[in-house]
């Protein structure tokens, strides 16, 4: 599959696709943890801050409930006047509170809805207890025991329950994320784990395939060199490839195939040259023969020169003998023939020189 891709597109092929994995768990590990985040963000921003809030609501109602019972039991003006100031103070606050939390949660929703009854049976607890603070201040005790037992305490005790639902359904939710924010990091932990399983398996996958890629074709052209350091050029590669080593692989067969045809001539000449050493040969040892026939020649000619040489010497000096015993004309004659037999008798002695030379060139 890889065999026709180049080995640097290769490369950045493999190493590529191990990145973009790389990014994909890295980008999954992101999200995940910004869900997380976001999940515990809204559980300690919103649903912890609800569930606080809405203790806080019940404290101010305890504090209420209590300084609705504080006027009727003590009478004296000024303690309920405390009593009434420390109502009025609780009543704000849990005023401000519903109004944060009218702004915060959304309209039509369960806790957005359990809000709005909190709020309606507040209005209904707040003009009840108002009656009976009434009829405390006008001094009529039995009125305002009725309205005590009665309407104060049906209408605290619904107020009261609203808000303990508003509370729990606060913690229901505050469970529930916390739920799905454990299920996002289980399900987070396979999803990564499983991600990083297909990424390390893949890396394999893709190293052997590489390496074989390479190393497969280049322990054949090792098989080939080794071949061609045995004398064997009739090897070739077979290699199917369009990369760098296929290139290299027809390159090697056709340096093969050359050096195969180069040898094979060289061959032919070699013989060729050995047929003609053998004539050359052939004909040195006629050269030779005839050198040696004319080297005896020479021997014999050389030896007929030297017997002439001394038989002219012989001659010229009977012939200076007899000179000395000639006077006159018959002398000088007997002289100028002396002259040219020793004359004659130094050419035969050149002639011997260079005939001896010349043998000892052939021999040479």
């Amino acid at each position: 599959m890889l065999k026709n891709f180049k080995i640097g597109s290769r490369l950045s092929f493999g190493f590529g696709l191990i990145m973009v994995l790389m990014l994909i768990v890295g980008g999954y590990s992101l999200k995940l943890i910004n869900s997380l985040h976001g999940e515990i963000n809204l559980l300690i921003t919103d649903n912890m801050v609800q569930i606080e809030q809405g203790h806080h609501i019940k404290d101010n109602l305890n504090i209420i409930a209590r300084g609705l019972r504080n006027i009727i039991i003590d009478e004296n003006k000024q303690a309920q006047n405390e009593e009434f100031q420390r109502i009025d103070k609780s009543r704000k606050a849990i005023a401000d509170i519903l109004e944060q939390l009218d702004k915060v949660l959304v309209k039509g929703s369960d806790e957005g809805m359990l809000l709005k009854k909190v709020i309606d049976l507040r209005i209904i607890y707040i003009k009840d207890s108002v009656a009976y603070m009434e009829f405390i201040k006008a001094e009529q005790i039995e009125s305002a025991k009725k309205v005590l037992f009665h309407e104060v305490r049906t209408s605290q005790k619904n107020y009261m329950e609203a808000v303990d639902e508003f509370v729990a359904l606060q913690k229901k939710m505050a469970d529930e994320l916390g739920k799905q924010a454990a299920n996002l990091s289980g399900t987070g932990k396979i999803i990564i784990t499983a991600l990083l399983a297909m990424a390390l398996i893949l890396s394999v996958f893709l190293s052997i395939m590489i390496i074989r890629s390479i190393t497969g074709p280049v322990g054949k052209a090792s098989a080939l060199a080794e071949a061609m350091a045995g004398g064997d050029f009739t090897a070739k590669i077979d290699i199917d490839q369009k990369d760098e080593i296929g290139v290299m692989a027809k390159s090697l067969n056709l340096m093969v195939e050359q050096l195969g045809a180069m040898i094979r001539d060289i061959v032919i000449n070699a013989g060729s040259l050995t047929s003609s050493s053998n004539d050359l040969a052939s004909v040195s040892r006629q050269l030779s023969s005839a050198a040696q026939n004319t080297a005896d020649q020479s021997s014999s000619v050389a030896a007929a020169t030297e017997e002439m040489s001394v038989n002219i010497q012989s001659v010229s000096a009977a012939m200076e003998q007899s000179s000395c015993s000639i006077s006159g004309d018959g002398a000088v004659l007997m002289q100028r023939q002396h002259g040219r037999l020793r004359h004659r008798g130094n050419d035969i002695h050149r002639q011997r020189d260079c005939s001896e030379c010349r043998t000892s060139s052939i021999y040479l």
